[in-house]
């Protein structure tokens, strides 16, 4: 494993990202702010959003937000929440006002939405139980770049 710094930031389309070490146990996250005109502004990453298709959401890998999708009898048929809707590693596991380690002044405006690298297959460097895959920063940046480009074109309504 190559070295790497234990913070990143950087905009991508317009749009500001940051990529964050979980110092305890070293594995990288990757955060994406959006806009307070974005349809997902303020949403946390368990509500549901209308989609046109269903069918047409791709399986993120997130089988906890799988489960909990389905049992949720109050579900419309065309939603889905919001940790299933984008097809990013493990799905979408954070969403708030601050990207962590990041100072809100800078963004005061922005909604991040997030996602880590500490699941099932992944290593984390600290926390070693004998195996996985180190995602690294590389790994991490183009999961933003596509993160990235999902939330711009969800914002431009093409999926509801």
């Amino acid at each position: 494993m190559k070295t790497e710094k234990d913070y990143y930031f950087f905009i991508y389309k317009e749009l500001p990202c940051v990529i964050n070490r979980v110092i305890w146990s070293g594995h990288l996250c990757g955060y994406v702010g959006i806009p307070k005109n974005h349809a997902l502004y303020s949403k946390k990453y368990g509500d549901y959003v209308a989609v046109k298709n269903v069918d047409d959401v791709k399986f993120n890998g997130n089988y906890i937000g799988l489960f909990i999708n389905s049992l949720d009898a109050d579900r419309a048929e065309n939603e889905v929440s919001i940790d299933m809707l984008f097809d990013v590693h493990g799905g979408i596991t954070y969403s708030e006002n601050v990207a962590p380690n990041t100072d809100k002044e800078l963004y005061p405006d922005t909604w991040w939405f997030g996602f880590d690298c500490a699941h099932s297959g992944d290593l984390c460097p600290k926390n070693d139980f004998g195996g996985g895959v180190y995602r690294d920063v590389d790994y991490v940046k183009e999961e933003i770049h596509s993160l990235v480009n999902q939330l711009l074109k969800f914002s431009n309504h093409e999926n509801n």
